[in-house]
């Protein structure tokens, strides 16, 4: 009776380590695309939804949208895409506060896109919509560099090319980027492997 309780505990381990080691892969990947930056000229500039304050794009989201501008009076891009969600509690979307924020330091309104989204795969997936419109393919993202891989891959996945010009800026330091290291390591290696579609609902029904 012992005999068979082995195998599977052997099979179980072996599983288990695969496993892990795919997860540690997936990590250094997500660390080695943090470090890229290849903002090269592009059809659009894609900035990803962070936190608001009042009125206001939180600090993270400010220093997003920081680059964004750096990135478009370089011309690098003629539009700039802004996402987001207006979240609980606030009186103004993500994107609609980043339109603002734009627009206040010289952007022409112009050449700012808002869409909505309540996380980066929705978000990007109205991004996609609205780049098919417009015969776009080349874009640059600009978010924490934490986040660049995994949305790299989104967007590659919704058949755009991405570019990545994170942010050098980011107000986040210290633990809380390594959780976030942590956690975009556990969402990239589940979205490869069960889809983008399952990792958002995973996100959003066990993180909020």
């Amino acid at each position: 009776m012992l005999f068979p309780f082995k195998i599977v505990k052997k099979v179980i381990l072996i599983v288990l380590g695969i496993l892990v080691i795919y997860y540690i892969v997936t990590l250094f990947q997500v660390i080695m695309v943090s470090r890229v930056n290849n903002d090269v000229p592009a059809q659009a500039i894609v900035v990803m939804g962070s936190n608001v304050s009042g009125n206001s794009p939180g600090s993270d989201l400010a220093s997003r949208l920081d680059q964004a501008i750096y990135l478009y009076n370089q011309h690098m891009a003629p539009t700039i895409i802004v996402t987001g969600y207006q979240s609980p509690g606030t009186t103004i979307s993500q994107a609609q506060a980043s339109l603002n924020y734009l627009v206040a330091k010289g952007i022409n309104p112009a050449a700012i896109v808002q869409v909505g989204g309540d996380d980066s795969w929705q978000s990007l997936g109205l991004v996609n919509q609205w780049c098919q419109q417009k015969k776009i393919k080349e874009i640059l993202l600009v978010s924490d560099p934490f986040h660049m891989d995994r949305i790299g891959n989104m967007t590659s996945t919704l058949g755009l090319s991405p570019h990545y010009a994170p942010t050098r800026k980011s107000p986040l330091g210290g633990g809380s980027v390594v959780g976030d290291f942590a956690l975009e390591g556990g969402e990239v290696a589940v979205g490869r492997v069960f889809g983008w579609t399952f990792m958002d609902w995973l996100h959003n029904t066990f993180l909020g």
